[in-house]
C-alpha cells in the first residue's frame, strides 16, 4: 500500500497592490490563498474508503485601508471575499465482488464567504518595530452534487459545511546595524473550528441523509519562526530563517486522508535590486515533518495501519515594482 506522494504539486499565484492616498492614508488590494489541501490516492488503493481524494481550494480577494495615526503608530482594516471549492471522493477499495476503483462517495461543491482582518504596527524607533494582525473566521457551505456508484445513487444535491479558521500573529523586526536584521513571529491558527467533514444530501422526497462523515476535531495550533537578513552589497539582500509549525490534527483523530504532522521549516532566499523601481525576491523552504503511525477503521469494519511522513520543498518568486 505504499504511495510516495499523496499531495500533488501545485502552483499558487498571488498579487498585491498598495497606493498612498496622502501622507496618512494608504489603500491596498490582494488576491491570494490562505488555506488549501489536496491529497489523492490511486483509484485502486485498497483502503479506498478512507483514502481517496480530498481537496479544498480557496481564493481570497482582500481590499484594505491603512491609517498612520502618529509617526510611531499605524493601523489597518480589510474586507475578505473568499471563494472555496471542495472535492471529496472515496472508493470502495478492498470489497469482495466490487472493483476497488468503484466510487462510494463523490461530492463536489463550492461557495463564497466574507471575513474581516485588522492589523496594527508600532515603530519603537528607527531600527525596531512590532506588528499584530488578526483575520476572522469564514463560514463556508459547499453546495454541489453527490453520487455513489457503489450504492446506485445518482447525482443528488449535497452540501458540506466548514469554518475556515481565524488567524492571529504577533511579529517583531529589528535592524541591528546597517547590514544585519533579525525578525520573528508567533502565529496562532484557530483550527478548532474544523470539527468534521460531513456531507448532507437531499433526496427527491425532500428528506436529508448523511452518506459521508469523518470526524477531524482539529486543535488550535501555533507556529514559531525566527529569521535574519544580511545586506551583502548594494543590490543583494540575503535571507535565512527557521520555523516550528504545530500540527492541528488531534492525536486521537489521525487520518490518512489529511496526514498532517508537526514540522520544521528551513528557509533561504534573497532580494535583488534590478533598478530604482524594481526588484525580485527568490526563496526556498525545506519542510521536514515527523513520522506518524496510526490505525483507521473503514465503514466495513476493516482496520488499516498507516505510517505517514510529511516532507515538502517550496519554491517562491516575487517581482516588485514601484510606480
Amino acid at each position: 500500500l505504499d504511495d510516495d506522494s499523496i499531495a500533488p504539486s501545485a502552483v499558487i499565484p498571488a498579487t498585491y497592490f498598495t497606493m498612498p492616498v496622502n501622507d496618512r492614508v494608504s489603500v491596498g488590494f490582494g488576491a491570494f490563498a490562505n488555506f488549501g489541501l489536496s491529497t489523492k490516492f490511486d483509484d485502486d488503493y485498497a483502503a479506498g474508503q478512507i483514502a481517496g481524494e480530498t481537496e479544498i481550494f480557496t481564493v481570497n480577494l482582500n481590499a484594505s485601508v491603512a491609517y498612520k495615526v502618529t509617526e510611531q503608530f499605524s493601523f489597518g482594516v480589510g474586507l475578505n471575499y473568499v471563494y472555496a471549492d471542495a472535492t471529496i471522493v472515496r472508493k470502495v477499495g478492498a470489497n469482495p465482488g466490487i472493483p476497488f476503483s468503484t466510487n462510494a462517495v463523490d461530492l463536489e461543491g463550492d461557495d463564497t464567504g466574507y471575513g474581516l482582518n485588522v492589523g496594527v504596527m508600532y515603530q519603537l524607533d528607527e531600527n525596531s518595530r512590532f506588528g499584530f494582525n488578526y483575520r476572522s473566521e469564514t463560514d463556508i457551505t459547499f453546495e454541489g452534487t453527490f453520487s455513489s456508484v457503489a450504492n446506485s445513487v445518482p447525482e443528488l444535491p449535497g452540501s458540506v459545511e466548514i469554518t475556515l479558521p481565524a488567524i492571529a500573529e504577533f511579529s517583531g523586526s529589528h535592524q541591528l546595524d546597517e547590514k544585519l536584521g533579525v525578525h520573528y513571529s508567533v502565529l496562532w491558527t484557530g483550527w478548532s473550528s474544523f470539527e468534521s467533514l460531513e456531507a448532507q444530501v437531499t433526496l427527491p422526497t425532500g428528506d436529508k441523509f448523511v452518506p459521508f462523515e469523518k470526524q477531524e476535531q482539529f486543535d488550535d495550533a501555533l507556529r514559531y519562526s525566527v529569521g535574519t537578513d544580511y545586506q551583502y552589497n548594494e543590490d543583494l539582500l540575503l535571507r535565512a530563517g527557521v520555523a516550528f509549525d504545530e500540527s492541528p490534527v488531534s492525536k486521537n483523530h489521525l487520518s490518512i486522508s489529511i496526514p498532517d504532522t508537526d514540522r520544521f521549516w528551513f528557509s533561504f532566499g534573497g532580494n535583488y535590486t534590478i533598478d530604482q523601481n524594481s526588484n525580485v525576491d527568490l526563496g526556498v523552504s525545506i519542510i521536514r515533518g515527523k513520522t506518524q503511525n496510526f490505525t483507521e477503521t473503514d465503514d466495513s469494519g476493516s482496520e488499516w495501519g498507516f505510517e505517514s511522513k510529511g516532507h515538502a520543498v517550496l519554491f517562491g518568486a516575487q517581482y516588485n515594482y514601484t510606480f
